[in-house]
């Protein structure tokens, strides 16, 4: 993850999540990474960790990007980023195996302040088949 958006995450404000991410980070499962100098200005059209996310996702080639902010969806698929966004990630976990319910999971990113519009949250629970 980028510089940015490790900045955002705010490990140590006991937010929703704050423990785990920072688990994640100890055991290896993810890296911070500075992104590359934003030549094109994505600062300006962008949050500092949409900008950042898009920067390293194409300096490090990678598989896809996890970004639920429509306009960096937007940008990222138009500089050739393969896209997923927090809904794509529970059905893919669930048709996997590793989650029972894409409601309960939704459920508890609301309740943690996450949000997504009502149309998006009745969309992924219809490709979650629930």
């Amino acid at each position: 993850m980028p510089t940015a958006v490790m900045e955002e995450l705010q490990l140590d404000s006991g937010r929703p999540g704050a423990r785990a991410l920072g688990v994640a980070l100890t055991a290896g499962w993810l890296e911070v990474m500075a992104a590359p100098t934003d030549a094109f200005g994505l600062k300006r059209l962008l949050d500092p960790g949409e900008a950042e996310a898009i920067l390293l996702a194409e300096k490090i080639a990678c598989r896809f990007l996890l970004i639920d902010e429509r306009r960096g969806r937007v940008i990222a698929r138009r500089r050739g980023i393969p896209v997923v966004g927090t809904g794509g990630f529970l059905i893919t976990a669930k048709r996997r195996g590793a989650l029972e319910s894409v409601t309960a999971e939704l459920e508890r990113l609301t309740e943690n302040g996450y949000r997504l519009a009502p149309v998006l949250v009745e969309e992924i629970r219809r490709l979650a088949g629930e």
